[in-house]
């Protein structure tokens, strides 16, 4: 992944002269750039009596490029607004390459490496962090090892009455913490609006299974699991919605004089307005974004009587047959025919326990 403008931050300047000066006459600054959801600081020390010469570097680990080797450094020019930001470019590509080295020369790392290249998996970052501790952390050294890994999403198969934003629909990763050869922590990086949002519209849980179990124990098995697990969820919340839709249309068609008002957006409502034998009410049919797996709730609400002083009365039905493998005429069909069955039942429920409007 490319560096770009909003990669980093900057998270500290100084000035490196007595007395002090001006916060923009500083000539010290930190920056902090982004890798496999961890943080990287570097220090540019400019010479704040030669603008015109490119900045010194202080990288704080062992990392330790050839500046001289850099072509974009020797170019450096003030005028180009971008001189800097092609220079860090530069860098950072090294350091990317720098930790993929240690990476290849780690017998595990090198082994998940090796099978993901077979497997033509080549888009991943990958971060070598020392252990600072007394106690041995990692079996292969004192390095702990971060791959991260994009998992492509088809965000256009999502409908649009979830209200994300294009700049919301971040891609979500993979991040996998190699601490030992056993000691494996896979974790799904997602925004929490995106993840809330999926979970709410499904039902399901985004939760990653443990590395060695179902999903496998190789970046090569378990990579697709995840990938497989989110297309599945998207999925799901597709096809619910276009059911939810189709189900209203078939309940419009079929009973057009008794629609009140529905719900065209997200195909949760339809009110009905019914009459039986004199006798008028309202059915209230609220659908579930996990549709057709779950059936809509029927709550039958009486024109004429109320159960206290601002609340109608009624009675919620969830307890009438359904099948998810009806179709929606044949669903319909014995909506309508419960609604019919179950009229006198609950008018006579409404005159016992209900109270007359005056």
């Amino acid at each position: 992944t490319m560096l770009k403008k909003r990669s980093f931050s900057v998270i500290n300047k100084n000035s490196s002269r007595s007395g002090g000066q001006m916060e923009e006459n500083c000539d010290r600054i930190t920056l902090s750039l982004p890798l496999c959801q961890d943080c990287v600081s570097w220090e540019l020390i400019f010479d704040h009596t030669q603008l015109d010469m490119p900045p010194d570097f202080t990288f704080g680990d062992d990392f330790n490029p050839d500046l001289d080797s850099l072509k974009r450094l020797e170019i450096y020019s003030l005028a180009n607004y971008d001189s800097l930001l092609l220079v860090l470019q530069e860098l950072f590509e090294l350091y990317r390459q720098f930790n993929y080295s240690k990476a290849v020369g780690d017998e595990r790392m090198g082994f998940e490496l090796n099978m993901m290249n077979e497997a033509g998996i080549n888009q991943f970052s990958v971060l070598a962090k020392e252990v600072h501790s007394r106690s041995q952390e990692a079996s292969h050294g004192s390095q702990i090892f971060f791959l991260e890994l994009p998992i492509e999403v088809d965000f256009t198969r999502l409908p649009p009455t979830l209200g994300l934003s294009e700049e919301e629909l971040i891609p979500p990763s993979l991040l996998i913490r190699f601490k030992s050869s056993t000691q494996v922590q896979p974790k799904l990086i997602i925004s929490s609006k995106l993840e809330h949002t999926l979970s709410k519209a499904s039902g399901i849980s985004l939760s990653m299974e443990p590395w060695g179990g179902n999903w496998g124990g190789i970046v090569t098995d378990y990579l697709p699991r995840a990938r497989e697990m989110l297309f599945n969820v998207i999925g799901f919340i597709s096809n619910s919605y276009h059911k939810r839709k189709e189900f209203t249309h078939s309940l419009l068609q079929t009973m057009s004089n008794s629609i009140l008002e529905f719900d065209d957006v997200e195909y949760l409502q339809i009110v009905l307005l019914m009459e039986d034998r004199g006798f008028s009410f309202v059915v209230h049919i609220t659908n579930h974004h996990t549709f057709p797996d779950s059936k809509p709730t029927l709550t039958f609400q009486s024109v004429y009587h109320f159960q206290s002083a601002y609340t109608p009365f009624h009675k919620v039905y969830d307890n009438y047959p359904y099948s998810p493998r009806w179709s929606n005429e044949e669903f319909v069909h014995r909506l309508r025919t419960f609604i019919k069955d179950s009229v006198d039942v609950f008018k006579l429920a409404s005159l016992q326990g209900g109270k007359l409007r005056v």
